[in-house]
């Protein structure tokens, strides 16, 4: 198999796929702007402020290893669908408990039934993380296409639904919760592994974790860079601003720091195997880095000058806070 063809295969379709769903979200945000205030924004920008820490060690890294792990590969799904699993209910049920200090640390009490609520996608989400993790090992981004446009269509589509019959701020929970549930379902559709309850790999458990433990921190450590602003705004500065600071960051997601995500997605698993084949890793992540800074530099550029127009543009008047928000973001 030729990895680096079929690494640029998959590099367009994981592109395809996530700015696909991205264009998606924004288009249906932009319409949302006008039937939402910052304020039911940010009730459910919070929760999912708290959710993305979680999902940085919610299943122990076990998906990240059984991309990369280099045999027994139905044995190392066995792992992660039972870690995963596991983990999903004892989060769920974590976060249904800690709600009320989640709601206190952002001095939001009213969002205790949100956060609760948003608690349910970690059952949801996991029960496919071990479909997702296959289609990433074997390079199938093309499979995961539909999984991603049904999410960004369904959570769109109900949140529209929801917003313009006046559910505020809970239109864009049920908009979740059903676009997660979706893409679990088109995962297991589309990815034909399905669980074993015959044997379970048990020594397989401790080297899997142990590597993605590894993993895990830095995960982490992206979480605390990538994320800790939000979580700061969300606590000092309260839900409105950080409605508006999280509608800022939807233009970058879906234009620069999109092709960050999609190399990610594609390069471990494709690093993965040329690893496992003893090649030289050096060559192809300095080409790799080349062809990004390519891209990403000036598409940054152009957004903090024309962030301003392009805030007025997709969410209105209302949103105009959302403008300077962006500027030195991509400045800095």
């Amino acid at each position: 198999m030729n990895i680096a063809r079929t690494t640029a295969r998959a590099a367009v379709w994981a592109f395809a796929s996530t700015a696909g769903a991205k264009a998606i979200t924004l288009i249906g945000l932009s319409v949302l702007a006008h039937l939402l205030a910052p304020r039911e924004f940010g009730l459910f920008a919070f929760a999912l402020v708290y959710i993305t820490y979680v999902e940085t060690i919610g299943d122990l890294g076990s998906g990240m290893a059984l991309v990369y792990w280099p045999d027994r590969r139905n044995d190392a799904a066995q792992v992660t669908f039972v870690v995963n699993a596991v983990a999903g209910v004892f989060w769920c049920a974590a976060t249904i408990a800690l709600a009320p200090a989640i709601a206190a640390f952002f001095n939001t009490p009213s969002g205790v039934p949100i956060v609760q609520a948003l608690g349910w996608t970690f059952i949801l989400k996991y029960l496919g993380n071990t479909h997702d993790a296959l289609a990433q090992k074997d390079l199938r981004f093309r499979a995961r296409l539909l999984p991603d446009l049904g999410l960004a269509i369904v959570s769109t589509s109900v949140a529209l639904a929801l917003a313009w019959l006046g559910f505020g701020a809970w239109s864009l929970v049920w908009g979740r919760l059903a676009g997660v549930t979706v893409r679990t379902l088109l995962l297991w559709i589309i990815v034909p592994w399905r669980p074993s309850l015959r044997r379970f790999p048990a020594d397989l458990v401790k080297p899997m974790l142990r590597y993605g433990r590894g993993m895990m921190i830095v995960n982490v450590l992206a979480a605390v860079l990538y994320s800790s602003d939000l979580a700061i705004v969300g606590r000092f500065l309260g839900v409105t601003a950080l409605g508006l600071y999280q509608m800022a960051s939807k233009i970058p997601e879906t234009t620069v720091i999109v092709l960050l995500w999609v190399m990610s997605a594609v390069l471990f698993p494709a690093f993965s195997k040329l690893h496992a084949a003893g090649e030289d890793l050096g060559a192809p992540y300095l080409a790799a880095t080349r062809y990004v800074s390519a891209f990403t530099i000036p598409a940054a550029l152009g957004l903090s000058v024309l962030a301003s127009p392009i805030v007025l543009v997709f969410f209105g008047d209302a949103w105009t806070g959302a403008a300077p928000i962006l500027e030195p973001g991509f400045l800095g």
